[in-house]
């Protein structure tokens, strides 16, 4: 089983992988996943981004992330180039792991259709305020780096998208850590009855 761990920015997905983690479940952190592609497509890159996309033979993630952010056909070419290959890695995990549930940690997993691959997603909701605090003391950007970076997702709000398998939803808004983890343990008692 594929489950979507979704969410915007700063919404505290990676805390919730966390939680999964400790339940048995197999996450992968989808940007780390992409990180690695990236790596071993500097090639794509530089004809994409330009040189200064390529940094010590490794994708210059910064530089990418300042285009990509601002200029959605430039983020759509970087999704082309990294989501062809995590699909490959998703089918061949679950083929080779049929006991296993393997949650993907990603923002924008339903864009490249990965919704078809998922039984089921959880999304990790937050305000935007609350993840614009977060986002300015835990990635260290500016007001404006996060606004572009809430408008390149715009499509992950289950508001504004239909998902089209079930989706659980957590209220990550206030901090509680132990609220969280009980709405997480309460989705995975769900999500085991499928």
């Amino acid at each position: 089983m594929v489950i979507a761990l979704v969410g915007k920015s700063c919404s505290g997905k990676n805390y919730v992988g966390k939680i999964l983690e400790e339940q048995g479940f197999v996450v992968w952190d989808l940007d780390k996943k992409c990180h690695e592609i990236l790596d071993d497509k500097t090639q794509e890159l530089i004809d994409l981004f330009g040189k200064e996309a390529v940094l010590d033979n490794k994708a210059n993630r910064p530089y990418i992330a300042n285009i990509v952010f601002s200029d959605k056909s430039k983020l759509k070419a970087l999704e082309d180039l990294q989501y062809p290959v995590l699909k490959k890695e998703v089918i061949n995990f679950e083929k080779n792991n049929p006991n296993k549930v393997l949650v993907l940690n990603g923002a924008l997993l339903f864009r490249s259709g990965f919704n078809k691959l998922c039984s089921c997603a959880i999304y990790v909701d937050a305000s935007y305020e609350t993840r614009l605090k977060r986002a300015l003391k835990r990635d260290n950007i500016t007001a404006k780096q996060f606004e572009n970076r809430e408008n390149s997702q715009q499509d992950v709000d289950f508001r504004a998208v239909e998902y089209g398998i079930p989706l659980y939803i957590l209220n990550n808004d206030a901090n509680n850590i132990v609220d969280l983890s009980r709405q997480v343990l309460d989705i995975c008692a769900r999500i085991s009855q499928i």
